[in-house]
């Protein structure tokens, strides 16, 4: 991994474990990395381009960009989840060096 990352490991609502990061100001986006376990029992490591708000973040849905950074078929243990988020890092790592990121269109 070339950069270094704040990531926190929690529980929601649900007792489901989730690992997110928050990378400021790429391509003028803020980018909240998270990994959780989805519906069809693999650990998914998505980006999603946000704003960091006082408490918390925001998007708009099927407006600001998305990206699946890795799928895992496996079981959500913490180290799980820690591994695949791990992977997603690098990967996410790869899409800004290689410019592949998705960039703020700002309209005048």
């Amino acid at each position: 991994m070339t950069n270094t990352y704040e990531t926190e490991i929690t529980r929601d609502a649900y007792k489901k474990l989730e690992a997110r990061t928050m990378v400021n100001n790429i391509n003028d986006y803020d980018w909240l990395i998270s990994t959780y376990k989805n519906d069809r029992g693999q650990i998914v490591c998505n980006a999603q381009a946000c704003e960091e708000t006082e408490t918390g973040f925001s998007f708009v849905m099927f407006q600001d960009p998305s990206v699946t950074l890795c799928q895992v078929q496996k079981r959500a243990t913490e180290k799980a989840i820690k591994e695949v988020h791990d992977m997603g890092l690098i990967e996410f790592d790869k899409l800004i060096t290689s410019s592949e990121l998705p960039t703020r269109s700002l309209s005048v």
